[in-house]
C-alpha cells in the first residue's frame, strides 16, 4: 500500500517516471508534427509562388505574341495602303495612252 501511495503522490506532483517519459514522448511527437506542418506550409507557399510565376509568364508570353501579331498586321496593312496610293498617284501622273478604236477593222475583218 505504501508503494501505491508513493506512486500516487508522484503522479499528483507530476514527477512519476512513466508520466515524465510519456509526456516527453508526446512533446517529441508534437514537435515533429509541428516541424512537418511547417515544412509542408513552406513547400505549399513555394509551390503557389511557382505556379503564379508560371501563369504570369504564360500571360506575358501570350500578350507578346498577340502584340507582335497585331504589329505585323498593322505594318502589312499600312504597306498595302501605301502601295495602293503610290499606284494611284503614278496612274494620275502618267498620261493616259490614246485609245485607237478599231471598229472599222472589225467590220472589214469578218
Amino acid at each position: 500500500m505504501e508503494g501505491l501511495a508513493w506512486e500516487e503522490a508522484l503522479v499528483s506532483e507530476g514527477a512519476h517516471p512513466e508520466l515524465i517519459h510519456l509526456q516527453a514522448e508526446l512533446n517529441k511527437r508534437r514537435d515533429k508534427r509541428l516541424a512537418l506542418a511547417c515544412r509542408k506550409r513552406v513547400y505549399e507557399v513555394v509551390s503557389a509562388n511557382k505556379r503564379r510565376r508560371t501563369n504570369e509568364d504564360a500571360v506575358w508570353s501570350w500578350w507578346k505574341v498577340a502584340r507582335d501579331d497585331l504589329q505585323t498586321e498593322m505594318i502589312a496593312e499600312t504597306n498595302r495602303k501605301r502601295r495602293k496610293l503610290e499606284r494611284e498617284r503614278r496612274a494620275i501622273e502618267r498620261p493616259q495612252p490614246r485609245r485607237i478604236i478599231f471598229s472599222c477593222l472589225c467590220l472589214y475583218g469578218s
